[in-house]
């Protein structure tokens, strides 16, 4: 453009804007309603000057030269819409007074304007008071902070990008509020009310919200969490999609799985254990492991399907339920959280932020609460249960900052009828969230917890069983948070770190009356000669633990623009340690209890720990097609595990198709480090008699063994795998809110045992009584061959999990004073330990003059199906301050499919036990043609249960005022106990339990 045009355009623009300069109106405040229909920006204008009455000035050479532009619009801000729909590379808008002017981009853009702006604001209570160290949050950035001493709060976002931000405070109702570029240019004032069922709109459910961090989160928030009256975690991770909706059993672990029904028991076998492994918690970022866990017994000498010791509780000695209190190999124990001072919880069962690792098929994500708030005291009852709370956060004098403390104490007897096993859970938690400077923040926690095992003997019992299971903690951690310089290239630096000790004790105790027997201490390969033990005793097995674990993560975050948008890039770390002090394995050889005669004391100090490290690196953007956003937030992880790398792409996408509804698409892969447990599970002990000498005379008695030792320690052991694809789609509408997912998930990996074989020489010995009758003995220089086996931890379980998850809550429909939701999934698991199948029933018996001394088998395959609905009703009277919720909860089916096999072996085991595949089975092959073959089977499909069936719960909770909260709680209301003749046999089975009543009483002081 040469220098008269550029005059003429000058003028002319000046002129018009002085002529419109008369009569304006507040256009700013415009909101605007368009459909969307495909229109020019010419079109757009006319649109803008003729319907809404704004006053435009632009050549239209100019505006042209912008693309065509689609996107609809309801009761939008005008700003909001154009910052939406202009490329600002191509056209430069502003405002002059109330005229809007356009025009052609003539300058690039700074960089800076282009890739972020500071949103700064304050939280505040409805008496316009500030709330300090209010906590703030922004999904999209991944960022959490809290806010100043004044409830002020300031950062870095993406310029000309609307973000979702959520506030919440303890003892007021968290909001929500998604908000404009033009809003996010001013200091924003947030207001928050206090949590009360007098409020006109109150939610108590979970709810997908694919704007989170991963497309599959699901949300609790305070509210949700006070509203189920739970008692620990798992009373609300019951209200997941697939979950059933019962009540917790506090005398037994309970352990969390996500989108899988593998397994025959459906409940404690390995499928379910490995998925329950493999989901990880983190508390207010810092990981809660379970690796350094090792209260079991030898798996390499009792097998791997139920390697703990167990306890029985119950009423009366006929009737007694046996359960362990021990959880290694598998998940954190729900029981041991208690949910009083959680303010938040985000459920990931798909692909995580890249920020996340050392998990394969989930992440639990927990936030606690900080800032100042009145003492509060809250007790509980339900079936032998009862729970104390009590709690309080100060403001601390001269800018020391906030302090909050909780206590809790639960006693649960599942049978009260019955005084013999309780858990007792004590916790206390002390958090300090202190404003360093302008720029840094530091919080600081103390967590006490524990389980004092309320375990009795009674008297009654002859056998004088007994069970304990206790467990002390003492976790410490530190988040430190600093935001640079508005110029800096990074815009914040997070490190956070955590240090857990503690010692777990479990034990198991039975009178034992039988003969005398002989026992050795083996120290190492040789020849012993037993000592004897009288058979009369107390035994008692027990395992001590002092498991250690530590993490240190750190972050680095920045917003910068290239590739024609902004990047939210953020890099960080991870460490985590684990180790066992403990005295480990306990056993007594002169007072055995049911141990195998192939285990000894175990000390854990032996164990090496354990260092897995990793690194990511994540970008979160958005592109704009057909004019709607499209985000992405793209990952990388590098894991080092069990001594090898891993890598982990994730990704995921979200396409807004509307205001309203969005489709999501996510994949990833995600890797689960082993534990110590699974990596040193001990030595293996055997004992092979040589000489037996019976004698009355003890002193005359010779038990002569050959006694060896294998280590069935597992180093190599690599960490279990999953792949996840997600396809998604949700609608949100002010309180309607319909979301459906469908996934596939791949894991590999996973851990069980196989058998190995040992072979021994085993020299001969001969024996000849002397004068006093007592045996001498001496090797003959003949020598016997003697085989034996143990088994091995290995990574052998594969398991393909399809499934659709689908969540919908409406909005509350007045003239019922109700809202409802509904939860449902269907998952298919389809299941299989790759390690085959040996046939054989004792090595003894083996012939092993022949090349092949027994079969290999292809292992069984095996499909899960469920399909679990849950209906709630939530009925909300504000003016009376009363909330009353059903839940139903519907298992519509549980079906299996054992798939048939021939019976052929696919390989054998020569004499030297090595391993030889068979391709085509041949019945006349002069090498393995006389091994015994297994009847062929075929396919079997099953119910579990042979007829449909559901159960009704109630919740209903008042507040007497601000102060006071009385709730009340029953599960199976109608005493809906269905039952049904097993097939065959004369059982019957009794669907649902008794109906069980509860109550709590919730005061603020």
């Amino acid at each position: 453009m040469n220098i008269r045009s550029q005059v003429v355009r000058k003028s002319l623009l000046a002129a018009l804007l002085s002529i419109s300069i008369h009569g304006l109106s507040v256009a700013q405040q415009q909101k605007l309603t368009l459909d969307g229909d495909k229109r020019s920006v010419s079109e757009l204008i006319n649109i803008l000057q003729y319907r809404y009455q704004i006053n435009v000035i632009h050549l239209p050479q100019e505006v042209n030269a912008h693309p065509r532009i689609r996107r609809s619009a309801k009761n939008e801000n005008v700003n909001d819409y154009l910052h939406a729909v202009l490329d600002p590379n191509v056209l430069h808008w502003e405002w002059q007074g109330n005229t809007l002017l356009i025009t052609r981009q003539t300058r690039a853009p700074k960089r800076q304007e282009l890739a972020k702006i500071k949103v700064q604001g304050q939280v505040r209570d409805e008496n316009n008071n500030p709330l300090p160290f209010a906590t703030v949050t922004v999904p999209e950035l991944q960022w959490r902070a809290n806010c100043d001493e004044q409830g002020n709060f300031s950062f870095a976002a993406p310029a000309h990008t609307a973000l979702l931000l959520e506030f919440t405070y303890i003892g007021k109702q968290s909001l929500s509020t998604q908000l404009g570029p033009s809003v996010l240019k001013d200091k924003i004032s947030i207001v928050l009310k206090d949590a009360t069922l007098k409020l006109e709109s109150v939610d108590i459910d979970g709810n997908r919200d694919m704007r989170r961090s991963s497309n599959s989160s699901i949300i609790f928030d305070r509210e949700m969490i006070e509203n189920t009256q739970a008692i620990s975690l798992a009373d609300v991770l019951n209200m997941l999609p697939g979950k059933s909706v019962t009540e917790t059993n506090m005398a037994k672990t309970n352990m969390l799985t996500l989108r899988s029904v593998s397994g025959d028991s459906w409940d404690t076998d390995i499928f379910n254990r490995n998925n329950a492994f493999s989901v990880s918690y983190y508390m207010d970022g810092v990981q809660l492991s379970n690796n350094a866990n090792m209260q079991s017994l030898n798996p390499g000498a009792n097998g791997f399907l139920n390697p703990y010791i167990a306890g029985e509780y119950g009423l009366g000695l006929n009737n007694r339920n046996t359960t362990s209190g021990d959880n290694a190999y598998g998940g954190i124990d729900m029981r041991s959280i208690g949910v009083d001072n959680i303010e938040s919880i985000e459920v990931v069962s798909g692909v995580a932020s890249a920020k996340y690792g050392d998990y394969a098929d989930g992440a639990v994500i927990i936030n606690t609460q900080a800032g100042r708030s009145p003492w509060y005291f809250r007790t509980s009852f339900r079936k032998g249960t009862t729970q104390y709370s009590l709690g309080k956060g100060f403001l601390l004098p001269k800018k020391w900052g906030a302090l909050n403390i909780n206590g809790n104490y639960l006693l649960a007897n599942n049978d009260p009828r019955d005084n013999l096993k309780a858990y007792k859970r004590l916790t206390g938690s002390l958090t300090h969230t202190l404003q360093l400077n302008p720029r840094s923040k530091n919080n600081f926690s103390l967590t006490l917890s524990g389980n004092l095992d309320g375990a009795k003997e009674d008297l009654d019992d002859r056998a004088m069983r007994k069970s304990t299971f206790e467990y002390f903690n003492v976790s410490i951690t530190d988040r430190y948070q600093y935001t640079f310089a508005e110029k800096s290239w990074f815009d914040q630096f997070n490190i956070s770190a955590g240090l857990s000790a503690g010692r777990q004790y479990s034990s198991m105790q039975y009178l034992m009356n039988e003969e005398s027997f002989p026992y050795v201490d083996i120290k190492s390969p040789g020849i012993y000669e037993a000592q004897w033990a009288n058979g009369s005793y107390l035994g008692v097995t027990a395992i001590e633990g002092k498991p250690i674990t530590a993490n240190a993560n750190f972050s680095l975050s920045a917003l910068k623009p290239f590739l024609h948008t902004v990047h939210a890039l953020s890099i960080g770390g991870n460490a985590y340690y684990s180790a066992n002090k403990g005295r480990g394995q306990i056993i007594d050889l002169e007072r055995p209890l049911f141990s195998s005669s192939k285990e000894q004391s175990y000390n854990y100090k032996q164990v090496p720990s354990m260092l897995n490290t990793g690194l990511y690196l994540e970008d979160s953007f958005r592109y704009k097609i057909a004019e709607r956003p499209l985000y992405f937030r793209l990952g990388m992880r590098a894991d080092h595990q069990a001594g090898a790398w891993n890598l982990s792409p994730r990704l995921n996408a979200r396409y807004e198709l509307s205001k309203t509804s969005s489709l999501g698409f996510a994949w990833g892969y995600a890797s689960k480090a082993p534990s110590l447990a699974h990596r040193y599970p001990g030595p293996v002990y055997f004992k092979i008699p040589v000489i037996d000498f019976p004698s009355d005379d003890p002193n005359l008695r010779l038990y002569l063994v050959y006694a060896d030792l294998a280590y069935a320690n597992n180093e190599n052991l690599k960490a279990t795998t999953s792949n996840m694809q997600e396809l998604s789609y949700q609608y949100r509408k002010g309180k309607t809110n319909f979301s459906l997912t469908a996934y596939r998930k791949v894991s590999s990996n996973g851990y069980s045992t196989k058998s190995i074989f040992k072979e021994w020489i085993i020299p001969q010995y001969q024996y000849k009584l002397d004068g006093n009758g007592k045996p001498t003995y001496s090797p003959t220089g003949l020598a016997n061959k003697k085989t034996s086996s143990y088994s091995q931890i290995i990574n052998s379980l594969e398991s393909t999990n399809y499934g659709i998850e689908l969540m919908a809550t409406t909005p509350r429909i007045s003239w019922l004073a109700t809202s409802f939701t509904v939860s449902s999934g269907y998952t298919n698991s389809y299941y299989y330990d790759k390690s085959p199948y040996l046939n054989y029933v004792s090595l003894d018996g083996i012939d092993y003059s022949q090349e092949a001394i027994f079969g290999v088998f292809a292992p069984d395959n095996n499909r899960n199906q469920q399909i679990r609905a849950t209906l709630s009703s939530q009925t909300h009277i504000p003016s009376l301050a009363l909330m009353i919720n059903l839940v139903t909860d519907f298992p519509l089916m549980t079906h299996t499919t054992r798939y048939g096999k021939s019976g052929e072996p696919i390989g054998y085991y020569d004499n030297k036990f090595n391993f030889h595949p068979i391709e085509n089975y041949e019945p006349d092959n002069p090498i393995y043609g006389h091994l015994a073959v297994l009847g062929e089977t075929n396919t079997k499909n099953s119910e579990r249960h042979a007829i449909k069936y559901g159960n009704i719960h109630l919740r209903v909770s008042k507040d007497i005022n601000k102060k006071l909260r009385f709730s009340f709680n029953v599960y199976n209301m109608l005493n809906w106990r269905p039952s049904y003749i097993v097939p065959g046999t004369e059982n019957r089975v009794v669907l649902n339990a008794p109906p069980s009543f509860g109550g709590e009483i919730s005061l603020k002081l």
